[in-house]
């Protein structure tokens, strides 16, 4: 699947995925990238330059995004930092490049990979990422935001004080709000292998009936040092042990009721933070797209 795409710039905060085996149909680019941070097409992407990443110049953290043409629910992105120890970092976030991660949730037109035009009301959507060390010590947050009006204001238009809603002031959108699932905090170190980190991201919605015609909103999110098995759509708990799990949450906020699987059938996005000074380097393998909602083309 290729997608188009998209930068938001100097947030900072914290796939668009292939079906396995089969590509869907392309999109033309329709929308700028003028940093050329995420490049790739069909189930392969990168940051930058294949070999040399991207350099970040400016004196603010810039990123990448791309967004799906059609809806899923959830996926398992394979996510690799190349050359930790050897890259230029920024001391201020750990000794790290940037972030790379996967945006769920996201509205958007029905076949396009547009997600505008945005409704007065804004959007919500949610965002999982992991950042790693020159050592290879991971970390990673799980954010939600929600009456997003402005895709590339700072932090979308939230305030940096989580769980308050943007007034307008310090470059805030009014209405904006940026709840933590997780932060940053906390850290496991990943060893190595010629030169490179690789952690595994999964997101699934659960389930609120056996028959899969009922979700109950929340979402189970991990991050693991592993690659899991997935079967039906869902991540098979023993192919893995608990010392590859990196983090894990659970959304809590879950709708009284219920709703139906088109109700989270929605675009996925993946993105690159990178911080100011530092070379980010680091590729994207999109393994499964999960309760996929339109046909694949040809």
């Amino acid at each position: 699947m290729k997608l188009s795409k998209k930068v938001l710039a100097a947030f900072s905060v914290a796939a668009a995925l292939a079906m396995v085996g089969t590509l869907a149909g392309c999109a033309d680019d329709d929308e700028t990238d003028p940093y050329g941070i995420v490049n790739g097409s069909n189930n392969s992407y990168w940051v930058g330059d294949k070999t040399e990443g991207y350099t970040n110049t400016e004196n603010t953290t810039v990123r990448g995004f791309d967004s799906t043409v059609f809806n899923h629910a959830g996926g398992l992105v394979e996510v690799t930092f190349k050359d930790v120890a050897t890259v230029k970092t920024n001391s201020t976030y750990g000794n790290s490049s940037g972030v790379m991660g996967l945006i769920w949730n996201l509205a958007g037109e029905a076949g396009s990979t547009k997600v505008t035009p945005i409704p007065d009301s804004g959007i919500t959507f949610y965002i999982v990422g992991a950042r790693c060390s020159n050592t290879g010590a991971v970390k990673g947050y799980i954010s939600k935001y929600e009456g997003v009006t402005n895709l590339n204001a700072t932090n979308f238009g939230a305030p940096t004080t989580a769980g308050t809603a943007g007034d307008g002031n310090n470059g805030t959108t009014v209405g904006t709000k940026e709840t933590i699932i997780k932060d940053f905090t906390g850290s496991k170190t990943v060893t190595p292998v010629d030169g490179n980190v690789t952690v595994w991201i999964y997101v699934s919605p659960n389930k609120l009936s056996s028959d899969n015609t009922k979700y109950d909103g929340t979402f189970t999110v991990k991050v693991l040092s592993k690659e899991p098995t997935i079967k039906d759509n869902e991540i098979d708990e023993t192919s893995f042990s608990d010392s590859d799990v990196l983090f894990s949450e659970t959304t809590s906020d879950a709708i009284e009721g219920g709703v139906s699987k088109s109700d989270i059938q929605k675009k996925l996005g993946i993105y690159a933070n990178v911080y100011s000074g530092a070379n980010l380097r680091g590729t994207w393998k999109f393994n499964e797209t999960f309760l996929n909602a339109d046909v694949v083309e040809e």
